[in-house]
């Protein structure tokens, strides 16, 4: 029989803090799609800026980027790596390897925890069911020996509105055969979050996740999750 696989990533960064005094800076405008969702076997990102947390000044220190996969019971473990240098973000890297993978089950608990409500019998499914994955993070400095990320790279953008705050997220995700992910609503009354029914029909190769929040004045948040690669800044931050 075979085992198909996926893996999610996100990236880490390696080195000093950045400035401190920074804080989110709510801007607005609408995100143009950036491309096409499923990107092949190939990650690439080539001469891209990266701001500081405001997502509107410039970043333009020099960082080294590791590709990190959590791993359940190792933690963060190195997939690939790249660079910022001058503020200026290159990365590529081709297929996860076997090792990096986990299993569906894993994969849920590690990433999609928020759709998982034990008392009412609710978890994500994966189709084929036999599929294996992870999610892979831009990272740039850890938290040593524990080896918690302390700065990070990730795609992001800020949009609020008279009534709402909207933080969106691009997660990369990576799959060796085609699937799908679907999960039902989920919702958490006592901290008054609810976590949106979605389907993730995810190509072999590359794919991007688009991660929305949407948190109102009376301070409920939703959260969507659609497979999608809307413009958003690479944004450092310091965690």
């Amino acid at each position: 029989m075979k085992f198909f696989t996926i893996a999610v990533i996100s990236i880490f960064l390696l080195t000093s803090c950045p400035e401190e005094g920074f804080e989110i800076e709510v801007i607005g405008g609408d995100n143009p799609i950036l491309g096409n969702a499923n990107l092949g076997n190939t990650l690439v990102f080539a001469n891209e800026l990266v701001y500081l947390p405001d997502l509107s000044l410039k970043f333009t220190g020099n960082r080294g980027l590791v590709a990190a996969v959590n791993m359940p019971g190792e933690g963060y473990v190195n997939a690939g790596t790249g660079s910022v240098v001058g503020g200026v973000l290159n990365f590529a890297m081709n297929q996860l390897s076997a090792e990096h993978l986990l299993d569906s089950n894993d994969l849920f608990d590690v990433h999609f925890n928020e759709w998982i409500d034990a008392d009412n019998d609710k978890a994500p499914v994966m189709e084929p069911a036999t599929v294996s994955a992870n999610i892979v993070s831009f990272v740039a400095m850890y938290k040593q020996p524990e080896k918690i990320p302390l700065e990070t790279v990730n795609r992001v953008w800020f949009t609020s509105t008279a009534t709402t705050l909207i933080s969106e997220y691009v997660y990369y995700i990576y799959v060796d055969a085609d699937c799908t992910i679907t999960a039902e609503e989920v919702e958490n009354t006592a901290a008054h979050n609810k976590y949106s029914a979605f389907t993730l029909s995810l190509k072999s190769g590359w794919n991007t996740i688009n991660r929305k929040n949407t948190q109102t004045v009376s301070g409920s948040t939703t959260t969507t999750l659609e497979v999608k690669n809307p413009i958003l800044r690479w944004g450092f931050y310091k965690l």
